[in-house]
This record gives C-alpha cells, sequence and structure tokens, in this order.
C-alpha cells in the first residue's frame, strides 16, 4: 500500500504544481466558475429546505399563530352572522354585495393581516364570499410560489363547514403568517451566499495582492542597497515569473557591483604601490643627476653614475609599461580578439621563456607533451602570460633550484604548470603583484582559469585553457 500512497501524492504534487503555472486570469476565471456553481446549488438546498426553517421557528414558539383560538372565535362567531346569497351573475362591487359584506363584517374582523377567509356553499360549491389580508393588498407576493404544494409563498389552507345563521357553509381560511419568516430567510440566504461568493474572490485576491507585497519588500530591499536577500519563489505565473527576473537582475546587480568594488580596489591599490616603487628609483636618479650637475667627480665616477642612471631610467620605465599593460588588461572597452592558435605555439613561448631564464642563471626542466590541436587565443596574449610568469621567476626565484614546467593535454584542456623556488631574502624585494593580477585577468579573457599556490620556500602557477572543440571545466592544481 505505500507505494500506492507515495505515487498519489507525487501525483497530487504534481497537480499542484501544473496549477501553479497557470495565468492568473485562468485560475480567477476558473474560480469564478466554481463559486458561482457552487453559490447557486447552495441557494436552492437552502431554499429547498424554507419550510423546515419555518417550521422549526413555530416549533420554538418565535411569534406563533393560535389557529386552535381562531377557529373557535370563528365557530361562534359565525351563529350571529347571515351568509349572502351569491348568485353567478351577481358583482363584487354592486351594492347589495356589499351590503351583504356588512353583515360579514363580525366574521372578517377574526382575522389579521395575514389571513384570509373565502366561503363556500355546502350543497352547490358555490362561492359566496371572501376576506383578503392587507398582507396580499400591500405586497407584490404573486410571483413567489412554493414549489411543492403550489399555493402562495408562506400559505397554509385548511377547510372545513361551519355553521352561520342561515345554514352551514364552507369555510376556507388561509395563513400567511410564515411569511414574516420566509421573507427574511429569504434575504439572509441571498446575502449568505453572495457574501461567500465575494469572500472567495476577496481570498483569491488577497493572496495574489500579498505575493506582490513580497514582492514589492524585495524591491524596496534592493532599493536601499541591500542585495543579500533573494526573491522568494512566488510560483509559475506572472507573479513568479517577475519575481524570478526580479532575482535574477538581483544577483546580475550584485556581481556588477562587487566586481566594480574590486576592480576600484584594484586600481586603488595600483596608484598606491605605482606611486611607491616609481617615488624609490626616482629619487636615487634625481640625486645621481644633482651630483653629476656639479661637475666634481672624476670621469670613470661619472660614467659609473650615469650607468646607474641608465638603470634607474630602466626600472621605471618597466613599471610604467607594467602599469599601462595592466590598464589595458582591465580596460572592458577593448577586448581581446579570440581566433584559434595552435598548440605548438605555446610550446614554442614556453621553450624561448626557458632559454631567457637560463641565460640569466637558472636551470629548467621542462616536460612537454603537446600534441597536434586548437584552441581559442590570441598569440600576444599569450606572450604577455609568459612573460610575466617568467619574469616573476627571474625576480623572485632561487637560482640554486631548477624551475620545473609541465606542458601537456588533460580531459580536452591544455594544462601548463610553472613551480620554481624562492629566494630567502624575498622579503627584501618589494611587489606589487601587477603581474599575476594582470596574467589572471588575461587567461579569464581567454576562457582559462589560474591557479597560484605560493608561501615563503616555493611558487606554483598553474594554467588550463580549453580546447576549441571542448568546454572548459576545472580542475585540480598539478603537483
Amino acid at each position: 500500500i505505500h507505494p500506492i500512497f507515495r505515487q498519489c501524492g507525487e501525483r497530487g504534487t504534481a497537480v499542484i504544481n501544473w496549477i501553479r503555472h497557470w495565468k492568473i486570469r485562468t485560475r480567477l476565471l476558473l474560480l469564478l466558475v466554481t463559486l458561482g456553481i457552487f453559490c447557486c446549488f447552495l441557494f436552492w438546498v437552502l431554499w429547498k429546505n424554507q419550510e423546515n426553517f419555518c417550521t422549526l421557528l413555530e416549533k420554538a414558539g418565535v411569534d406563533a399563530w393560535d389557529e386552535k383560538a381562531f377557529l373557535e372565535d370563528l365557530k361562534e362567531t359565525a351563529r350571529t352572522c347571515t351568509v349572502p346569497d351569491s348568485p353567478p351573475d351577481w358583482d363584487e362591487t354592486a351594492p347589495r354585495y356589499q351590503e351583504a359584506l356588512k353583515k360579514m363584517k363580525p366574521v372578517f374582523a377574526l382575522c389579521d393581516d395575514y389571513t384570509s377567509l373565502g366561503i363556500y356553499g355546502t350543497r352547490d360549491g358555490l362561492f359566496r364570499c371572501n376576506w383578503q389580508p392587507n398582507y396580499l393588498r400591500s405586497r407584490v407576493t404573486l410571483f413567489l410560489f412554493s414549489t411543492s404544494h403550489g399555493y402562495l409563498l408562506g400559505e397554509e389552507a385548511n377547510e372545513l363547514t361551519v355553521t352561520f345563521q342561515n345554514g352551514e357553509f364552507d369555510v376556507l381560511y388561509s395563513s400567511f403568517h410564515r411569511t414574516r419568516f420566509i421573507y427574511p430567510y429569504l434575504a439572509a440566504s441571498l446575502i449568505f451566499c453572495i457574501l461567500l461568493y465575494l469572500g472567495g474572490v476577496l481570498l483569491f485576491v488577497s493572496r495574489v495582492l500579498r505575493r506582490i507585497r513580497k514582492v514589492e519588500t524585495e524591491i524596496c530591499h534592493m532599493a536601499t542597497g541591500d542585495l543579500s536577500r533573494s526573491v522568494p519563489d512566488c510560483g509559475g505565473d506572472e507573479i513568479g515569473t517577475l519575481a524570478f527576473q526580479l532575482d535574477g537582475l538581483r544577483q546580475a546587480l550584485d556581481s556588477h557591483i562587487r566586481r566594480e568594488a574590486e576592480n576600484r580596489k584594484a586600481s586603488q591599490d595600483l596608484v598606491t604601490a605605482m606611486s611607491h616603487d616609481l617615488r624609490t628609483p626616482l629619487t636615487i636618479l634625481n640625486g645621481y643627476l644633482e651630483v653629476l650637475r656639479l661637475h666634481r667627480e672624476d670621469p670613470a665616477r661619472q660614467e659609473e653614475y650615469l650607468n646607474r642612471c641608465l638603470e634607474k631610467t630602466r626600472d621605471i620605465r618597466e613599471l610604467t609599461d607594467r602599469m599601462f599593460e595592466y590598464a589595458l588588461v582591465y580596460d572592458a572597452a577593448e577586448p581581446i580578439s579570440l581566433h584559434p592558435v595552435p598548440l605548438p605555439f605555446l610550446e614554442q613561448c614556453l621553450r624561448e621563456n626557458a632559454d631567457y631564464v637560463r641565460l640569466a642563471g637558472f636551470t629548467t626542466e621542462l616536460d612537454i607533451h603537446c600534441p597536434q590541436g586548437q584552441l581559442l587565443a590570441d598569440e600576444v596574449s599569450l606572450k604577455r602570460v609568459f612573460s610575466n610568469l617568467f619574469s616573476n621567476i627571474l625576480k623572485y626565484g632561487d637560482k640554486h633550484t631548477p624551475v620545473t614546467a609541465s606542458l601537456g593535454v588533460h580531459r580536452q584542456q591544455v594544462k601548463l604548470c610553472l613551480r620554481n623556488a624562492v629566494r630567502p631574502d624575498i622579503s627584501l624585494t618589494e611587489s606589487n603583484r601587477i603581474g599575476l593580477k594582470s596574467t589572471e585577468k588575461i587567461i579569464e579573457l581567454l576562457g582559462g582559469e589560474l591557479y597560484v599556490i605560493e608561501d615563503e620556500f616555493f611558487f606554483l602557477a598553474e594554467i588550463t585553457l580549453p580546447l576549441c572543440d571542448q568546454k572548459a571545466f576545472t580542475l585540480p592544481p598539478c603537483g
């Protein structure tokens, strides 16, 4: 039995989710039709039980009519009254008929505003006279008939034989006392069904408004700058779609603001680092030039000072080149043009830079397994990446430990690993990390990833770039 219940629950959940994705107008139309049918059926049930309601009130003694006392008074009063002769050609407006009705006034006086009397001959069954209550005279009730017995609404008719002064006659009396309860019952039933109908519609509207208020609250939070709150799920209709799109906008805006903050901080760090790095060589250069202007040193010393000045200008030029390179990479208005680049180009760049550091006194160990293939990249950007990485090796690397580099293809990705030991006196060398930042940005623009692990003993950089026919995915660092 358990799998059956679980299957039913899953189907019920699927149906609920299907209904949640209906449009608001569709759900509202379905609700209006359903409530209309239900309220009409409920009113029909209540109206069919109106007689039971009146009977219940009469049994409870709520303003009941004393029929027994009325009949006793009728029999006693009828002995003193004469029923008029009523041939078929008599007119009710004729003077003789009106004079005859005056003789029946004591009998008709027993009737209240909700009681009617009709007198007929016992032998011939001909109509003699009648009395209509003020209830039927003052209100329009003929359109309300009871479907059970065909009489007027709330009418209770009975017949008995009464002895008058001039003989026995059949008296048909009708009571309309129930109309005092039926009309309020009718009004209450109508009001109840209408309120039930409107209540269902208002409940649906209130739920829709509550969901709109949720979205409004989240918009207010976004307006104050709080982008950490996610927009709640509001279903699959128009409001749910709006909430989903708003949450996507919130995420995009939050990511954009974070990226702008990171770029702003990076620019501030760049200015701070460059101002510090440029101040030192400029101060030294200014000092050497001041000494040379005095012409107090011998030619050999002047030559040494000129060489030092040229060295400082090269340092300044290198710093400015790095600054412009960093600014160019982080400029979103100048994207990198990607096109297929053969894998042997990477091998060529790696070997050229390895030869360069080898001339500077380093030893290298290369492990290259680069088959034929292509990747989407830019040759100039790739050269900048290799230049930045090997410049760090020249500046911070320890010449007593070999530099290891590996290049290969792993899981449809080009993988480059570069490792070197760090000089013991690295703390004496100032670093602004511009090269690594620009390298990371270039790799990101190429669709790859850069992993850097460094401490006081070694430095490891791993680059992964996707091939043309596969999308890149994250790999753990090598080594």
